[in-house]
Order: C-alpha cells, then sequence, then structure tokens
C-alpha cells in the first residue's frame, strides 16, 4: 500500500510540475551523446544561459569561459545549456558524436549540450512574445 501511495505521489507531483512550466521552457530537446528527449521544464527556476555554439567559428574558445561559468555558479542556479547550429557560414558541420567528442576532448565540456538546431531569431522571438502573452507580461 505504501508503494502505491507513494507512486501516486510521484505520478502527481510531476504532473503538477510540468504543468507549472513557463510556455518557453516547455520543449524538448534530445541531448548531444544521445538518449531520450528532456524537457527543458527541468530548468525552471535557474538562471538559464543558452548558447549557440559552432565548433569551426571564432568563438569556438568561448567554450573554456562557458565550462568556467556552468563549473563555478551550477551549484548556485546557474544553468548553461548548448545548442550547436550549422548556420552560420557552416562552422558546425560535424554529426552529434563528433561535436560531442571535440567538446569533451577540447574544452572539457560538461555542461549539457543537445541536437544540432537551426537558429531562427525570427522563430524565438515569436516563442519569446507567446510566453510573455501566456504569462502576462
Amino acid at each position: 500500500m505504501f508503494r502505491l501511495s507513494l507512486t501516486i505521489v510521484c505520478l502527481m507531483y510531476s504532473a503538477l510540475a510540468h504543468a507549472n512550466c513557463p510556455a518557453l521552457l516547455d520543449q524538448q530537446f534530445s541531448p548531444l551523446k544521445g538518449g531520450e528527449k528532456q524537457s527543458l521544464c527541468q530548468y525552471r527556476g535557474k538562471v538559464l544561459l543558452v548558447v549557440n555554439t559552432a565548433s569551426y567559428c571564432g568563438n569556438t574558445p568561448q567554450y573554456k569561459g562557458l565550462q568556467a561559468l556552468h563549473q563555478k555558479y551550477a551549484g548556485r542556479g546557474l544553468a548553461v545549456i548548448g545548442f550547436p547550429s550549422n548556420d552560420f557560414g557552416r562552422q558546425e558541420p560535424g554529426s552529434a558524436t563528433e561535436i560531442a567528442e571535440f567538446c569533451e576532448r577540447t574544452y572539457q565540456v560538461s555542461f549539457p549540450m543537445y541536437e544540432k538546431s537551426s537558429v531562427s531569431l525570427f522563430q524565438w522571438h515569436k516563442r519569446l512574445k507567446r510566453s510573455r502573452v501566456s504569462n502576462g507580461m
């Protein structure tokens, strides 16, 4: 009986937690290293630094600084998450495995990296606008 009650409480908490997720975070992405999609709702209540990354870009050395931020402030509520993109000058042509290996080998990246994505400021702006409207901002 206790196990059943605990399971029901956990399921109810999980459903409640998802219901309180801001619209902007209510999205799922696959981790760069593979596996099941993860909800960005897991970052609710944290300061979130979302970075567009590329392995063959003049700014690639910023991985080092991003990793330092992650290590220093993750315990205090900062979440650094990366999204590789090949949209700008084809500076991220590799596969997910190649990107993950490069990040780990070259910059010891341990912050969450998600699937390669297409960056569209217009789409992001539309999502932000919808989020503000739904949150009364």
